[in-house]
């Protein structure tokens, strides 16, 4: 299992610039490309995270459960939650991540 340690090193995974502020950050998930890792396999952040997301490509799973982004959601996740995200399919298909923040 992998962790991310800060929002920089959340930016770095994600292909993103580096964050304006080290505490902060809006991403906005039509930009961002994973990186090839399996870090993205198993993985919890060590800080609290809020998203807003609609028709994310990517299965995320939280849990046991796959969140269902067709219709949109907002999720709040603690620190060192367990987190998985599949993007296989994203980079066969050659399209975004989805919409939101």
């Amino acid at each position: 299992m992998h962790s991310i340690n800060s929002i920089s090193e959340f930016h770095r995974q994600l292909s993103l610039p580096a964050p304006l502020h080290p505490l902060v950050s809006v991403i906005d998930v039509a930009g961002i490309k994973p990186d090839e890792s399996d870090i993205w396999e198993q993985f919890y952040v060590n800080f609290y995270s809020i998203s807003l997301k609609k028709d994310v490509t990517a299965k995320i799973k939280y849990g046991q459960q796959y969140y269902d982004f067709d219709k949109g959601t907002m999720h709040f996740i603690a620190p060192k939650q367990i987190q998985s995200l599949t993007i296989a399919e994203i980079r066969k298909m050659n399209v975004e991540c989805g919409k939101g923040y």
